[in-house]
């Protein structure tokens, strides 16, 4: 009879177990923001729901004329017989890049992105999924594709982990209202 009464409370405790498990599990793969980038291609929208954005700005010294650069010297003597400038030129205002990570992506939206020389205006919208509320706003101009990575793997959904990696380089952007130009 103890033996009984052990295992009855033993496989509710294990059970009991499993579905607090389960439970934690499950609320555990819920996603507090929801993050979709949309892209403009000849007046159509294209959609993907993204993992993750992460934004770089880069700026260059472009106050700088060529009359008032300075002269580039020589540290040591020159035995190549290359010729530098004699001056920096004026270098272009800056760039923005844009890195993404996707779980997918649709055949509409892989379409745009591998055109060559292609450039498309978009929005990145991160929605905080309780409350529906927009968390950030990303806007850019003249987006195209700068590097592309795609990770697949062999094993399960729940084990393993396909993911795509894009760069945009931007010619605009516009965070919450915000231009970075």
């Amino acid at each position: 009879m103890k033996k009984i009464i052990f295992l009855t409370i033993a496989l509710a405790v294990s059970t009991f177990a499993r579905q607090t498990f389960a439970q934690t599990e499950a609320s555990a793969e819920e996603k507090k923001n929801k993050v979709v980038m949309t892209i403009m291609d000849g007046g159509k929208a294209i959609t993907a729901e993204i993992n993750s954005v992460n934004i770089s700005i880069n700026r260059y010294e472009d106050n700088i004329d060529e009359e008032q650069a300075s002269e580039v010297k020589s540290a040591v003597a020159d035995t190549s017989n290359v010729k530098l400038p004699k001056t920096f030129s004026k270098r272009a205002p800056g760039i923005s890049y844009l890195t993404i990570e996707a779980k997918s992506l649709s055949k509409e939206m892989m379409q745009v992105l591998a055109k060559i020389r292609n450039r498309f205006d978009g929005t990145i919208t991160i929605t905080d999924a309780a409350t529906k509320k927009v968390v950030k706003s990303l806007k850019f101009k003249g987006g195209a594709l700068y590097t592309y990575s795609d990770q697949l793997t062999s094993l399960t959904e729940s084990y393993g982990y396909n993911s795509i990696g894009l760069s945009l380089s931007c010619k605009g952007l516009s965070i919450d209202g915000v231009d970075f130009n």
